[in-house]
């Protein structure tokens, strides 16, 4: 860039980087201070540079990835929202351009691959979970954390946790907890494709840009050379308990009923009690009308189109900024970092059915056009 002054706009997109080598677009997310948190710049660039790649006849294909082993992306830029909480519009807009972003990612009309090493929370998930190729390593860190900030798991959560299982629960669990999943959950939950050793992720990525066949079919068989399905992931794997979570987070129970379960089970002096112990520590934590939310949205999810789905989360995201549910979330959690958070919305039913009948007019939104 030479010694000249930077423009803002130069100088606040050092955070992604884009480029071409042999016909693939390659998107590095450079954030490492923030673990790649996506900043409103980080967004609109990304955004911008995936369309024109789309209609690029000298790109085949899109890579998208981290330079940091630590995280491919740990989320929105919260920390940012909650800086501007008072201005609700400057927040909508960082959401409408998030989501259109996500939605772009799904109906891609380019080979999409994401490299998903480390952590991938939130918003680091709403720019993977539409690629046709999600590979995650032993060191991946999944997760939905929302609830705990006072949000619902947004970015297309109500959209893809809700089809991780043929049973709705699994989607529930991940939605109410936040539970951070690894590799093998990742997989095996339909939120991964493929598993590769972290070792030999640089052999990997210049495999995949090397492809002669670059369709999904060569890019999967290259992917599937590096494949290993006997990896030990750093952390236990949340499958080994479906069958609990099967029962516990079943469609037919409410939240009461499914703290009550959790409560019952956390007193064993076992494995599943440990379990319970924990995700009973998760669901008294967060936010009791973003779990009521994330509830119906995981329920309304499973039969809507993304569209529909982002819609319904920008609802929310749009009532419970309004309410202070979230700034008081983010706060407690990522600003203070005191683990106390103050709850806004004391009334849960109430609440509840008040944003449930009466939803923001987001189908008028003049920025919000998805297809």
């Amino acid at each position: 860039m030479g010694h000249h002054t930077m423009s803002e706009f130069e100088k606040s997109t050092e955070e992604i980087t884009f480029t071409v080598e042999n016909h693939v677009g390659v998107v590095t997310l450079h954030r490492p201070t923030a673990l790649n948190a996506l900043s409103f710049q980080m967004i609109c660039a990304m955004r911008r540079q995936l369309l024109a790649w789309q209609t690029d006849d000298r790109i085949a294909w899109v890579l998208v990835r981290s330079d940091s082993p630590r995280a491919f992306c740990a989320g929105g830029d919260v920390r940012a929202l909650y800086e501007m909480a008072d201005d609700l519009l400057a927040c909508e807009t960082y959401f409408i351009e998030e989501y259109r972003l996500n939605h772009l990612t799904h109906f891609y009309t380019k080979p999409y691959v994401a490299l998903m090493d480390g952590i991938v929370m939130g918003g680091g998930m709403g720019i993977a979970q539409g690629a046709g190729l999600r590979i995650v390593s032993e060191n991946s860190r999944l997760a939905m954390p929302e609830t705990a900030i006072g949000m619902v798991p947004d970015v297309g959560g109500s959209y893809f946790l809700s089809r991780t299982h043929d049973d709705p629960a699994i989607g529930r669990y991940l939605a109410l907890t936040g539970t951070i999943i690894n590799a093998t959950d990742a997989c095996h939950w339909r939120l991964a494709d493929a598993m590769v050793a972290q070792s030999v992720w640089p052999h990997l990525t210049q495999a995949l840009i090397d492809c002669v066949d670059p369709t999904w079919a060569g890019l999967r068989a290259v992917t599937e050379s590096f494949a290993r399905g006997d990896l030990y992931p750093a952390f236990e794997p949340m499958s080994a308990f479906e069958s609990l979570i099967l029962e516990v987070f079943d469609e037919q129970y409410d939240l009461a009923e499914i703290t009550a379960r959790l409560r019952h089970l956390s007193t064993e002096e076992s494995t599943n009690g440990r379990w319970a112990a924990n995700a009973l520590a998760q669901v008294s934590y967060n936010s009791p009308i973003a779990m009521r939310l994330a509830l119906h949205n995981q329920h309304l999810g499973r039969a809507m189109s993304l569209a529909d789905c982002l819609r319904l989360e920008f609802n929310c995201i749009s009532n419970l900024l309004r309410l202070g549910e979230a700034p008081e979330g983010i706060r407690a959690k990522i600003v203070d970092k005191d683990g106390g958070p103050n709850w806004h919305v004391t009334d849960v039913e109430q609440t509840f059915e008040q944003l449930k009948t009466a939803p923001y007019p987001v189908n008028q939104h003049p920025l919000f056009e998805l297809n």
